[in-house]
């Protein structure tokens, strides 16, 4: 992390002494859900009903046209957890808190340094996963240049493992050295317009884990290369994105990719989008390679149901990768505040289980948004999960692998202070 520092240190040093005024903003959101749960395929059980409450309170400071200051605090709490009135819950944490310098070397290049949320594209491959009651932060840095795509270079420090040393005494530092196992990510994104109706975004990253579990291989040494293309021609829009990962994981070669299309048709007031994914998986027989996609960064549950069954690929799928057919239908009536989504998955894996099994099951999410003023929505969501032979053999308790279908459903309200 120390090119970290000194990158941050160059870019306030370069930057223009000037006097200006110093100005102060403060924002905030709260996202409020009850959710029943009857995710388990067994009817007998009772479904479980649990409430969280996330709350963020932020507060900007500019200096001129150069620099930003920005702190952000979240609490995330789970109703009913704070039992007693003699400590507090461990739930408060500084979510985001960076400064970021403007036009660094009088070019369009800003430089942030800090803890930080950073999404790109659709958020398949870097996601802020805002929907759970904590969301994804990097504690890193991030150069934006803008000339004439839009490009972002990110260095961010997923797992220390060093401590700090506040005061250098013998015994502070081991000897011999100790190899260093930390988990770190670089990565770099562009995008830009082709013309008006072609939009096209490219990203890669690469991670890397340090620890030798053998004593030979490195954990992980993962590279990612995508790209995604989406085009608009009213009423027709398509997005067409392919990924490809290589490297190691341990002793094993890393060879998978992930393909996704969709199409969508706009007709008044109403939205059709058919689309399919394919994650590859790896083959239960295969000992040497690794096929199974990853996207460590993303955010899963826009995309693969919203019962959130598969939000930790390839984990979520036993490693066989997945295929996902799916049709969206959205209805926006006119002058309403509501909005009417419905979506269909048909849920399978890439490659077969060792029983010869390879089918998840089916999915149904219906969602409502009632929009109360500017800034506050409502949401309810309810979803039905029909499990195949896969899902069944996951779930299976007590020798039985008879389940039943699955629900669940919630109330949510989201308000932006």
């Amino acid at each position: 992390m120390k090119t970290l520092l000194i990158v941050f240190l160059l870019a306030a040093a370069m930057l223009h002494a000037q006097e200006s005024p110093k100005t102060w903003e403060f924002n905030g959101d709260v996202q409020l859900r009850g959710e029943l749960d009857g995710r388990d395929f067994y009817n007998t059980t009772y479904p479980s009903y649990v409430t969280t409450m996330r709350t963020r309170i932020g507060v900007t400071r500019t200096f001129g046209e150069k620099v930003t200051f920005f702190a952000q605090f979240q609490d995330s709490r789970t109703f009913g957890q704070g039992i007693t009135t003699s400590a507090y819950l461990a739930n408060v944490d500084m979510h985001q808190v960076y400064l970021r310098f403007n036009d660094v070397f009088a070019l369009p290049l800003d430089i942030q340094a800090g803890r930080f949320k950073y999404s790109f594209g659709n958020e398949r491959l870097f996601g802020n996963s805002d929907w759970g009651p904590i969301g994804r932060s990097y504690d890193g840095l991030l150069l934006s240049l803008d000339m004439p795509w839009k490009t972002d270079f990110i260095i961010a420090n997923i797992h220390e493992v060093e401590k700090y040393v506040s005061n250098a005494t013998p015994g502070s530092y081991v000897y011999p050295a100790l190899r260093d196992s930390s988990v770190n990510m670089i990565a770099v994104t562009v995008k830009g317009k082709l013309n008006e109706s072609n939009t096209l975004s490219l990203e890669g990253y690469y991670e890397s884990d340090r620890k030798v579990p053998n004593g030979i291989d490195q954990q992980l040494a993962r590279y990612t290369l995508g790209a995604e293309h989406n085009y608009m021609m009213k009423p027709f829009s398509t997005v067409v994105e392919f990924i490809y990962q290589g490297g190691t994981i341990g002793a094993k070669d890393v060879s998978a990719y992930l393909v996704s299309v969709s199409a969508a048709y706009s007709m008044g007031t109403s939205k059709f989008t058919p689309g399919i994914d394919l994650l590859s998986g790896t083959n239960p027989t295969e000992l040497t390679k690794y096929n199974s996609f990853d996207a460590a960064f993303g955010t899963g549950h826009k995309f693969y149901g919203f019962m959130d069954y598969f939000t930790s690929i390839p984990a979520n799928t036993g490693n066989l990768g997945l295929q996902d057919i799916f049709l969206n239908y959205d209805y926006a009536p006119e002058n309403s505040p509501f909005l009417y989504s419905a979506a269909f998955h048909h849920l399978a894996s890439a490659e077969e289980s060792a029983a010869g099994e390879s089918v998840f099951g089916q999915e149904l999410d219906l969602t409502i948004r009632y929009t109360v003023t500017k800034g506050v929505n409502l949401f309810w969501g309810g979803s039905v999960f029909l499990p195949g032979e896969l899902m069944k053999t996951r779930f299976a308790k007590g020798g039985s692998t008879e389940l039943d279908p699955s629900f669940w459903s919630y109330l949510m309200i989201k308000a932006a202070l």
